[in-house]
């Protein structure tokens, strides 16, 4: 049976180990895609919200292509919109998405 402290001399060797590997892993994403980890981990949950935002709009006038999609587009937004549309895509926020769930329930 170890002693408290020789476990704790274990987690502390462990937890040691690990910062390392998390170190090493930091440093592959900076190299493959010259970016850090969180920054890469913020691109992808963009990503994910703009395909929300995205996703809302294609369900809701039941846009099934990119051919509709730019159709849409084209038809029904002006200029300002458009751009206001494309600036929306880029920068969907969460609290505006988390309050469209909000209003409209969570499966909407």
């Amino acid at each position: 049976m170890k002693t408290i402290t020789d476990q704790i001399q274990e987690l502390e060797e462990e937890n040691g180990r690990l910062k390392d590997y998390q170190k090493l892993a930091d440093k592959v994403v900076k190299m493959e895609l010259g970016m850090s980890a969180k920054e890469a981990k913020r691109v992808i949950s963009e990503k994910k919200k703009t395909s929300v935002f995205e996703g809302k709009i294609k369900d809701f006038f039941d846009l099934k292509s990119d051919h509709d999609t730019n159709a849409f587009l084209a038809c029904f937004l002006t200029d300002s919109m458009r751009n206001h549309y494309e600036k929306m895509r880029k920068n969907a926020p969460v609290s505006r998405m988390n309050s469209y769930d909000m209003e409209r329930g969570a499966n909407a």
